[in-house]
C-alpha cells in the first residue's frame, strides 16, 4: 500500500540496530539470489589509445593489425616454437598446436595378448610439451605459423583492394581486372608482375557525399537506369568498350583536316596537325607514326620491362605513351623558344623523312635510341612538369582525332563537304 509523503518533514536517523539489520537481513546485498532481475550497470567504454599531452612514446596497442591478449602461460607455450611478442598470432594457432601434439603422441598403443583382439587400442593420455619436440618438428610448426600469417595478410590486402575499387569509376575497375589477368613473364625467367595495388590518394572533402552502391563494370555498361518520369534513361557506358559516354566527344573536324588526313593516307606519309596553345602564344604540332616506329617503341618498352625498370603493366603503357609523345612531336614554338624535332626516327623506320635523330654514343646491346631521346627531350624541350603535362594532353587529343578519322572511313557522308545553308 502506498505511503503518504509529507514534503518538508524531518526524517529520523536510523539506529545502529537498524543499520545492522539492513546489512545482514534477508534483503541485504549478500542474500540476493542469483538470477533475480537487477538493474544492469552501464558499461563505460575507455577512450581510444593515443598520445598524452606533454608525454612521449606511442599508444599501448599496435595500429593496423589485430590485437590478441595472451596470458603469461600462453606466451610461454608460443615462445617454445619460436614465436615472439612482436609477431601477431594466427587465427588457427590452436589447431596448429593441437596437430603438432597429436603427431608427437604417435599411433595408438596396441595392447599385448591375451587381450581380446577386438578391444580398442589404448590412447596415451600424457601431455606433450612443445619445448620437448625435436628441432625438425619445431621448424615445421614455425613454417605453419608463417603460412597462416601470410594467408591472413593476403586476405586483408584483398579486402582492402576490393574496398578501394568500390569507390572508383567502373573504367578503373575494369583496368585493374585486366591488369590482374595479364602476366608479363620475363623470357626464360618465368617471373610475373604482381597484381597492382590500388591506393586511393584522393583528398576527402570536408563533408563527403553518401556514395551509391558500387556497380560492376559489366552491369554498368548494359544497365539502363529509369528516370523520374519512368522512361528508360540513356546508358552511362558503351556496352562494347565501356567508354564513359558522359565525356564530351571531340568536335567534328573541318573539311580541310579531313582532306589532309585522306591525302596523307593516299600518299603514305604521316598526318601532321598544328594546334595553338595559350591563346596562340605557343604553337605545337604532332604527326602520326610509321609502322616501324611503332615497332621500335614496343621493342624498347619490352626491353625496359625485362630490365626491371617498371613495376607493373600500368608503368608499361605509361612508358609506351611517353615514347610516342617524343616521336610524334614535330615542333614546339613561341616568341622565346623554337624547338623543331627531326621528321623521323631513323632512315630505316622513316623513309619519307629528311631529318633523323643522330646519337653521339651508340646505345648498349639490345637497346634502342629511345632512352637517350627521352633524356634529351626532358632536358632541353619539356623541362617542367606543367609544360610536359600540357603537351602530353594535347598529343592525346591529336590521337583521339586520328582515331575518330580512322573509325569513320566507311561513312561516305562524313568525307563530303557540308553544303552551305540556303
Amino acid at each position: 500500500m502506498a505511503k503518504d509523503i509529507q514534503i518538508g518533514a524531518k526524517t529520523s536517523q536510523p539506529t545502529q540496530a537498524e543499520l545492522l539489520a539492513r546489512v545482514t537481513g534477508p534483503n541485504s546485498p549478500a542474500n540476493i539470489l542469483i538470477g533475480t532481475k537487477t538493474k544492469p550497470k552501464v558499461l563505460q567504454m575507455p577512450p581510444p589509445a593515443g598520445s598524452l599531452r606533454g608525454g612521449s612514446g606511442s599508444p599501448p596497442l599496435p595500429q593496423g593489425r589485430p590485437v590478441t591478449m595472451l596470458t603469461e602461460m600462453e606466451k610461454g607455450v608460443l615462445k617454445t616454437v619460436g614465436w615472439d611478442e612482436s609477431q601477431p598470432v594466427p587465427a588457427n594457432m590452436a589447431d596448429i598446436i593441437a596437430e603438432a601434439r597429436e603427431q608427437a603422441l604417435g599411433e595408438a598403443v596396441d595392447l599385448p595378448l591375451p587381450v581380446s583382439p577386438d578391444a580398442l587400442p589404448v590412447q596415451p593420455t600424457k601431455t606433450v610439451q612443445l619445448s620437448s619436440l625435436p628441432p625438425e618438428q619445431q621448424k615445421a610448426i614455425q613454417a605453419k605459423i608463417q603460412a597462416a600469417l601470410a594467408a591472413e595478410e593476403a586476405a586483408r590486402k584483398q579486402a582492402s583492394t576490393e574496398a578501394s575499387l568500390s569507390t572508383v569509376h567502373p573504367s578503373i575497375q575494369q583496368a585493374h581486372d585486366f591488369a590482374a589477368r595479364q602476366s608479363f613473364a620475363t623470357p626464360g625467367a618465368g617471373a610475373q608482375f604482381a597484381a597492382p595495388e590500388i591506393v586511393d590518394d584522393r583528398v576527402a572533402p570536408a563533408t563527403p557525399p553518401v556514395a551509391a552502391a558500387a556497380t560492376p563494370p559489366a552491369a554498368a555498361a548494359t544497365e539502363h537506369v529509369a528516370s523520374d518520369t519512368g522512361a528508360v534513361a540513356h546508358p552511362t557506358h558503351c556496352p562494347h568498350c565501356l567508354w564513359q559516354l558522359s565525356m564530351p566527344d571531340i568536335p567534328e573536324p573541318e573539311h580541310t583536316i579531313k582532306m589532309g588526313f585522306l591525302q596523307s593516307m593516299l600518299g603514305g606519309i604521316p598526318f601532321v596537325k598544328t594546334a595553338p596553345l595559350f591563346g596562340g602564344v605557343v604553337e605545337v604540332a604532332f604527326r602520326t607514326l610509321t609502322t616501324k616506329e611503332l615497332e621500335i617503341i614496343h621493342t624498347q618498352a619490352f626491353r625496359d620491362r625485362d630490365q626491371g625498370r617498371m613495376a607493373n603493366d600500368f608503368d608499361f603503357w605509361e612508358k609506351v605513351n611517353r615514347y610516342r609523345l617524343y616521336l610524334q612531336l614535330v615542333h614546339l614554338k613561341s616568341n622565346t623558344f623554337q624547338h623543331v624535332m627531326p621528321e623521323g626516327f631513323s632512315e630505316e623506320t622513316s623513309g619519307h623523312a629528311q631529318s633523323f635523330w643522330k646519337l653521339e654514343d651508340q646505345p648498349p646491346q639490345g637497346e634502342t635510341a629511345l632512352p637517350q631521346i627521352e633524356d634529351w627531350m626532358m632536358t632541353h624541350v619539356l623541362k617542367t612538369e606543367a609544360l610536359f603535362r600540357v603537351v602530353n594532353n594535347e598529343c592525346a587529343r591529336f590521337n583521339r582525332l586520328v582515331s575518330k578519322l580512322e573509325a569513320v572511313v566507311d561513312n561516305s557522308d562524313f568525307w563530303k563537304p557540308t553544303a552551305p545553308q540556303s
